[in-house]
């Protein structure tokens, strides 16, 4: 069974959500993901004009700092958003889209996603929103 701790930073940054994520969960990384490219690019392009001598080595040292930071935020914004959905997954008792996170609350037990247009049944959505959160 897949462990869902195993989204990292590399996994983050390559962009391919890996078969065992629900992309209800994937989808709401997208910020965090476009912030760690946006400030890698900044770090590195601050580093080559440190090496070639425009640089400022307090600010090298804050760019280091936070460049950590970032390593933090990817390691704890992915754990908030998957506490935030797994309440409204339990709140709508499992009747969650996996594809787009739409509550499915009060539509027929075997239907189409009114969001994205996903075919779905109760027992198939319990089953992998259950297995999501297993895997511990």
């Amino acid at each position: 069974m897949p462990d869902r701790r195993s989204i990292g930073v590399g996994t983050l940054l390559r962009g391919r959500r890996p078969e065992h994520v629900p992309r209800a969960f994937w989808h709401r990384l997208t910020p965090l993901r476009y912030a760690a490219y946006f400030y890698l690019l900044g770090w590195a392009g601050y580093g080559v004009f440190y090496v070639f001598g425009q640089g400022n080595k307090i600010i090298a040292l804050l760019c280091f700092l936070l460049w950590g930071a970032m390593i933090w935020l990817c390691g704890y914004v992915p754990q908030r958003i998957d506490r935030r959905l797994h309440r409204g997954v339990e709140a709508s008792g499992y009747r969650t889209c996996v594809n787009c996170g739409y509550s499915l609350r009060g539509l027929p037990d075997a239907h189409r996603c009114p969001e994205c247009g996903v075919e779905y049944s109760v027992a198939g959505l319990e089953a992998a929103w259950k297995n999501w959160y297993a895997s511990k």
